[in-house]
């Protein structure tokens, strides 16, 4: 496990919390919508991603929320290697909850709000199609049947 203040390398996976209600089901299949990296009014100062060689576990990354939120949460990963190949930077950020907290300071609410951002919009989508491959963990509600 690799402590938090190393530096970030293109070899590491990045994990997100997704909420529920970005994930859909397509025939049989849960996928990830469109706008699962869509920053927030407040990521202000970039979305929030953990280390995942910071962590005992991807399930760790849950502790950053309420206990009572957990179930609310689907995890994905995408690697460093893709993020910086789109232009953007992995900046570490601690916080006292979890460790291995970084941001992405290129998406931020601010940048996504402009006007012509189509090349921002493409490579949102292209981070989607790469978490899309690497579900971690379906909110608890979508294994219920």
């Amino acid at each position: 496990m690799k402590h938090e203040d190393t530096d970030v390398t293109d070899d590491e996976f990045l994990v997100r919390l997704v909420i529920e209600h970005k994930f859909r089901l397509v025939g049989t299949e849960y996928r990830l919508k469109e706008g699962i990296f869509n920053p927030s009014n407040n990521d202000t100062d970039g979305l929030s991603f953990y280390r995942l060689s910071c962590l005992n576990s991807p399930i760790q990354s849950l502790d950053s929320k309420k206990l009572e939120s957990h179930d609310l949460f689907g995890l994905v990963k995408v690697t460093v290697a893709t993020i910086r190949s789109l232009g953007w930077n992995v900046v570490r950020s601690k916080e006292e909850l979890c460790p291995g907290h970084v941001i992405l300071p290129q998406i931020n609410s601010e940048d996504y709000g402009k006007d012509d951002n189509s090349d921002f919009r493409a490579k949102l989508l292209k981070l989607k199609n790469e978490a899309e491959s690497y579900i971690i963990r379906f909110p608890p509600k979508f294994l219920k049947k």
